[in-house]
């Protein structure tokens, strides 16, 4: 009888023993993915930060030096992919492509988007810009773009429905891939 308590006793002993492991175990498993999250946080500050002194400077006229804002090791969110400012423009900031003979389709956003903060939508199908019809040629472009403030008015087809946008230009970031 006693050598069956002994062995209970035991048993319970290392059940015990083999549970108080696991829940060290999972203690230092939150404590790492704390300390993971922590530093990934950090980091996106400082890619934060750095975007909005890169937002803010390109409203100035002296033309900061975004290259190295933007090849800093940690700094910018497409670092990894090799991503760099190559220059900004004026326009409604949309990236486009032809859409047969019947305009230009909106394909994305650089990421400051005038057009895109006054509901303009990938997919859609900018067909008029100030009045006249769009082709599928360069001049579409060229017509987006413009000075600094001055308003164009564009009509695009959404779903088969035409929506009319008034857009401010403004300056917009090229990012593109080296």
């Amino acid at each position: 009888m006693e050598e069956t308590l002994l062995g209970g006793v035991l048993f319970s002993g290392i059940i015990l023993l083999a549970f108080i492991g696991f829940v060290i175990y999972f203690i230092f498993k939150q404590i790492e993915f704390v300390v993971k999250a922590i530093n990934l946080y950090e980091k996106m500050i400082v890619r934060q930060d750095v975007m909005i002194k890169l937002l803010k400077d390109i409203r100035g006229t002296d033309g900061p030096d975004y290259e190295e804002l933007l090849n800093k090791k940690g700094s910018s969110p497409n670092s990894e992919k090799g991503a760099s400012v190559q220059k900004y423009y004026s326009g409604i900031g949309v990236i486009t492509e032809p859409y047969g003979q019947k305009g230009i389709k909106v394909t994305g956003f650089p990421i400051i988007s005038p057009a895109k903060d006054t509901g303009v939508e990938i997919n859609d199908i900018i067909f008029e810009i100030d009045g006249i019809l769009v082709d599928n040629s360069l001049e579409s472009d060229q017509m987006l773009g413009g000075a600094d403030g001055t308003k164009v008015n564009i009509k695009v087809s959404r779903n088969k429905e035409v929506k009319e946008f008034e857009i401010v230009r403004q300056k917009i970031i090229n990012m593109t891939k080296r």
